[in-house]
């Protein structure tokens, strides 16, 4: 831990349940989600834990309800079986690992930590420890480290099988079908009473997909991101939406060094697309400062968020009522300037400010045309 010059019992906590088309019929459920998924997280940091294994807590438990296209009710596909994917990412040691197109498995993001935790391991004949594993050989490394295999049925909610005799005739009839609004992901960024970041994804992916597509949350770069400087300043990004056009850009990855090392901007607009974003810096004044924002331009996004110091997390379902190509935002003013540059001023329709440091909780609105 002595990387990083950090204060203690800094921690935070953000969720999101994806950025599509929430109902308002679910709002309640959405909401109480989220405020259990940041309870339970901030819980195990509070007790001492590390911020990679607050991450799978928080994903565990949105993996388990079926509101959610993760884990349990996840969307199906053509052939109407679940297939999850999801990733993981610890700023401390920089490790990631992901899972993609699995079956059989209840909390893909349990696959995806496991991965991550044998890293070190040494293997026989100099061979390294996989960091990305996909279909069947995902399932049978669970397997074999110890994580149960279920029956695939036990995986498809009313809902979504449901929805899948519905998607399947009109499939069957039209030849095509616009599956862009019921695509979804979830996520969490947890700061660590060390300041340490981590963040992951998970996703049953878009409905009605090719058995064996991955979505962003297979691929780190694009779905979720991490980056520390050695004085504890960070960033972490995960992302939700239109998986093939995130992962052309590697949005996640070029946020963080955007954002982190001035790197190079992002260019064009990603049409279908949510983020989260957290920050985190040391003060001159030793005090320690973590920003977050959210933004999307798809109709809806819910999330939710708790600092170490509050005593119930808040929780929002987020909606665009502009067109579906505005980005409505929620960021510092310095994130703000940066998205501009990535999805042109022109489809902004809405900016707040977050801060928080040891000191003092700052909430100030901004509009901007």
């Amino acid at each position: 831990m002595s990387r990083y010059r950090l204060k203690k019992n800094i921690g935070f906590v953000v969720v999101h349940i994806g950025a599509g088309s929430h109902t308002k019929v679910y709002e309640n459920q959405y909401k109480k989600l989220c405020k259990r998924a940041c309870k339970e997280a901030m819980e195990w940091v509070q007790s001492g834990g590390k911020a990679v294994e607050a991450v799978e807590k928080a994903i565990r438990l949105l993996e388990t309800n079926e509101y959610t296209n993760a884990g349990y009710g996840s969307n199906l596909t053509l052939n109407g079986e679940v297939e999850c994917d999801a990733s993981v990412m610890d700023g401390f040691s920089g490790k990631l690992s992901a899972v993609g197109a699995l079956k059989k498995i209840e909390h893909p993001i349990s696959v995806a930590k496991a991965l991550l935790d044998t890293q070190d391991d040494f293997l026989s004949l100099n061979r390294n420890q996989p960091v990305i594993l996909v279909g069947e050989g995902a399932t049978s490394w669970a397997i074999q480290y110890g994580i149960s295999e279920v029956d695939p049925e036990t995986l498809i909610s009313p809902k979504s099988r449901a929805l899948w005799e519905k998607w399947k005739k009109e499939l069957d009839v039209a030849k095509v079908l616009n599956i862009e609004s019921i695509s979804d992901t979830v996520g969490a960024i947890v700061v660590d009473n060390n300041g340490i970041l981590a963040a992951g994804s998970s996703s049953g992916g878009i409905a009605m997909k090719y058995p064996g597509r991955l979505g962003l949350a297979a691929v780190p770069i694009a779905g979720t991101w991490v980056e520390m400087n050695e004085d504890g300043t960070g960033v972490a990004v995960i992302c939700s939406g239109s998986g093939e056009q995130i992962i052309a850009t590697g949005l996640a990855r070029k946020c963080c060094e955007r954002i982190l090392v001035a790197s190079r901007v992002v260019r064009g607009c990603i049409p279908f697309a949510g983020l989260v974003v957290v920050k985190t810096e040391l003060l001159e004044d030793n005090h320690y400062a973590i920003h977050f924002l959210f933004a999307h331009c798809t109709p809806s996004m819910g999330i939710g968020y708790i600092f170490s110091n509050d005593t119930e997390s808040k929780v929002e379902i987020s909606e665009n009522k502009k067109s579906p190509n505005s980005f409505v935002f929620k960021a510092l003013e310095e994130l703000f300037i940066f998205f501009c540059n990535i999805f042109l001023s022109n489809m902004v329709s809405h900016v707040k400010h977050f801060g928080y440091t040891t000191q003092k909780t700052i909430n100030v609105n901004k509009n901007y045309k």
